[in-house]
């Protein structure tokens, strides 16, 4: 049976993954065979696995039906925190007290903030959504994670969206 509710929010530990395109190949020769292969399908597994274990009640082994959004339009917003750099702290020692003060001024370039959401929103269908699809409103940021561990996280919030979510 379906969960009820009208949001969720968790927090996945370590370094926020990003989508990788999938790769084709093609059978051996004279072959006529393609196939895909997604390089990110363990990684997705493991960070829905990561969010199962938080938001259902028996955790990963739980037999609930995990979509909880079905069929409607959600709002997501999302935080990704990405592993600082050693050489944001002095003598690139990461450490509570260590962190250089022009470190929060400076902003994280790769990877790219649309694969980080890409790889969240694909790892979450099925699980807590039918499809990204349902998407209608989103907010996304991307900065070091300048907080102890400093091993970086993804913050995900989920909600149901209301008339003006989406109205013109």
């Amino acid at each position: 049976t379906s969960t009820m509710t009208d949001s969720v929010s968790f927090t996945v530990e370590g370094n926020p993954e990003a989508l990788s395109r999938p790769t084709i190949g093609r059978g051996a020769k004279g072959s006529n065979k393609v196939w895909l292969r997604d390089p990110c399908k363990v990684k997705k597994q493991l960070f829905c696995d990561a969010v199962r274990a938080q938001i259902l009640p028996g955790g990963v082994d739980s037999q609930q039906e995990a979509i909880i959004f079905d069929d409607t339009a959600i709002v997501v917003d999302i935080e990704f925190y990405i592993k600082a750099p050693k050489n944001h702290f002095i003598n690139n020692d990461r450490g509570l007290g260590r962190l250089k003060p022009d470190s929060t001024a400076k902003w994280p370039k790769k990877p790219d903030i649309d694969n980080l959401d890409k790889f969240v929103l694909d790892s979450l269908q099925g699980f807590l959504f039918q499809n990204d699809s349902q998407v209608v409103k989103q907010t996304i940021r991307k900065v070091y994670h300048h907080q102890s561990p400093f091993g970086g996280q993804t913050k995900v919030f989920i909600r149901r969206a209301i008339a003006g979510d989406f109205a013109s």
